[in-house]
Parts: C-alpha cells; structure tokens; sequence
C-alpha cells in the first residue's frame, strides 16, 4: 500500500440511475384534426409535414397524434396530444392565426418522424402543459418521440442532453469531470473516497475506480393499440343481375374503423321489379339480404381507397299477379362479394362511392304456372353511393 498526504475527505457524489431508453421513431401518423371551418384541413396539414421530410420514414410503429383547435378572444388556441409506445404527452399553444397552429402540428409531426428534418419556422409558445409529472414542456419547444431538447435546456431527470454526460441532481458538470463518471477530478482531489486515519488516506494505487456497470437495457413499452371508431353509412345507388331489369338498391351499414381495418355489417334492399309471364301473369321480385364485409384501408386518412370482400345472404320474395289464386313465395338468396370504392372524410362527415361484384351460391327460381319466370344471375352489379358519419374525436 501508499501512503500519502492529502486534502480531508469529501462526499463523492452517486452515480444516477441510467436513463431509460427512448422509443424509436413512429413509422406511420394516425391524425385527428377537428378546428373550425377557417382553419387549414386534415389533409393540407398532411401534406405539409410530407414536405418537411427528406425521406421516407424509418421508424416502427404508429403515433396517434390529436389535435383540437378552438377560437379565443386573443385567436386560436390548439390542445395537441401525442401518443406512441405508450407515452403520452400533450401541449397547448396559442396564435393569433390558425393557420399558424396548422404549421405548428406539421411541424411536431415531421421532427417525430424525422429528428433532424428541416422544419424552417419555430412552434409557437406553449402554455407549459407537463407532459410527465413534474416536467414541464419548454414553451415554443416541440417535445415528443424524436424531439432534440434545445441546448442547455434538460429533456428531464436522468435523461442527458449529450452522449455520455450525465444529467440530474447531484451530477457535476464542467471542465475538469470525466465524462459518465460524476467523480471530480480537480487536482488534490481523490479519485475513491477511503477510511482517514490521522490526516492521512490509504489510496490504492492501481488506478482510478471502475465505472458502474450500465444499467441493462429495459424492454420496449409494447405498441399501443389504436382504437376503433364506429361509423353509420346509409347509401343508395343501382344493381343488376338480382332481381329482373335494372333497379335500385338502399343500404345502411354499421362499421368499426381501425387505421387500416373496416369491419361493416349492412343491411341492404334492393327493389322490386315486374317479371311478365304468359298471358296476363306477371310476378313482382325483391330482396332484402344482410352482409359482413372486411375492408383493407391502402391509404388511411381524410381520403381513402378500401378494398372490401365479405359475404350477403337475404330472401328473395315473389309476389303473383293475374293467377287465380293469387300466390307468395319466398327462397333464399347469397353469395361472397368483393367492392373497391372511395372515401372523403370532413371532422365526422364523409362521403362514400364503390362498385360490388356479387357471385351467386344459392338464389330462387321464380315459377309461373309451370313456366320458369326469372332466376337471378351468376354475377350480380352494383354501384353506390351516400353519406358516412363518424363517431369519436378526430379524423379516421
């Protein structure tokens, strides 16, 4: 052992816990924009933070991301809300103009996806909304997945602000501190505090102490899962091949919206028409049938394309005219059936139009007398159209 003389003893300061680790950046952005009627839309704010990107993104996952715009005496004020990986923050700002928190949204949204995106102009100041208890936000500082702190400014406890210096209570900084170490190195100064015996310190001569080992790395917070919207449509539009002639066709649908999943169950009429038969019979044919169809959303967002495939079954009813007696009859009716379609969605309104292709398994044959007076079609057309409205806050 050494002995040597040095400086009375001072508290070395513990090492912080090491920081968790940050979710990655999201992949896709699942955005919900309600503001009044003067305010940039859903889709421009889109195509906005698009712009700001200088790739495609690399991230993982989905960030939903809520933003609700209101008219004060002083202008605008936006409520926006991000959630992703199970972490939530959320944040105010207020402008004189609207469509200057429709720039502030872009901007949030592009530096998620792309920490290091030329997003040009600042965010607005905030209102110091704390996104985690006892942190506040940085007002005019967009805080989030992907979001550099803005320098000397703390992203919060424990988590640096450079890589591999430490940040916190009780952390030193400053020329002469090793980085990651938080043990002082100022000159008579030990480098591992030991027992003092008479104003002198035994002092181990193999060197400085080993840094603590990191802590190891915590599992990522799972996914979260989005949450489905509900939706009503009531539609009309024309079919051909069920029921004699071309005719009309009403449905009311009731559906679940996920970010890339439909799920509908519709209920639909389709009207009768008049089959002649010889002489002076005739039969009167309609149907009602219910469907469940799944539809795959390509292209989430204010505009969409689903692609749909389910299944409809109903009964066919047949009502005689000029026999004697009068005579009713009812069969059934299905088949699987696949539509593509569009979909421009405002806040809870939208408007829908697609065509349906509908095989036939089983239908009924309409007799009169012992001749055979229609049967519906292998393949049946369809073309509707009508209003969605949807229920929850925000865009689909």
């Amino acid at each position: 052992m050494l002995l040597g003389l040095v400086a009375p003893r001072s508290d070395a300061p513990a090492l912080p816990d090491a920081p968790p680790p940050s979710p990655p950046t999201p992949a896709e952005i699942e955005l919900h924009w309600e503001a009044p009627a003067e305010c940039p839309s859903a889709q421009s704010i889109e195509a906005r933070y698009r712009s700001m990107l200088t790739a495609p993104p690399a991230g993982e996952g989905l960030m939903r991301v809520d933003a609700s715009v209101t008219a004060t005496a002083a202008g605008y004020s936006l409520a926006l809300t991000t959630e992703y990986y199970g972490r939530v923050e959320r944040r105010v700002l207020d402008a004189s103009r609207c469509d200057e928190l429709g720039e502030a949204t872009a901007i949030v949204i592009a530096v998620s996806l792309e920490p290091a995106a030329p997003v040009g102009p600042s965010v607005p100041a905030g209102r110091g909304v704390p996104n985690e208890p006892g942190v506040p936000s940085e007002p005019g500082v967009p805080t989030g997945p992907g979001v550099p702190s803005e320098p000397g400014v703390p992203a919060g406890p424990g988590v640096p602000n450079e890589p591999g210096v430490p940040s916190g209570p009780g952390v030193p900084s400053g020329p002469g501190v090793p980085a990651g170490t938080g043990v002082p190195s100022e000159p008579g100064m030990p480098s591992e505090p030991s027992d003092a015996v008479d104003g002198l310190e035994i002092v181990s001569p193999s060197g400085p102490a080993p840094m603590a080992e990191p802590a190891p790395r915590q599992d990522r917070t799972p996914r979260p899962r989005a949450r489905p919207r509900a939706a009503i449509r009531v539609a009309t539009g024309l079919e051909r091949g069920v029921v004699p002639r071309l005719t009309t066709n009403q449905e009311l649908s009731l559906g679940l919206h996920w970010p890339r999943v439909r799920l509908e169950l519709t209920g639909r009429f389709v009207g009768p028409r008049r089959m002649q038969g010889p002489a002076e019979a005739s039969a009167r044919i309609l149907l009602g049938a219910v469907g469940l169809h799944g539809c795959a959303r390509p292209r989430p967002g204010p505009v969409e394309l689903p692609v749909c495939v389910g299944f409809e079954g109903g009964v066919m009813r047949a009502d005689s005219r000029g026999l004697d007696p009068a005579d009713r009859i009812f069969g059934p009716w299905g088949g699987p059936s696949v539509s593509a379609g569009i979909a421009h969605h405002w806040s809870r309104m939208g408007l829908w139009a697609s065509g349906m292709l509908v095989g036939r398994v089983w239908g009924t044959r309409t007799l009169l007398g012992d001749e055979a007076a229609f049967e519906p079609a292998p393949v049946s057309l369809r073309a509707s159209a009508g209003i969605e409205v949807l229920f929850g806050a925000g865009q689909p």
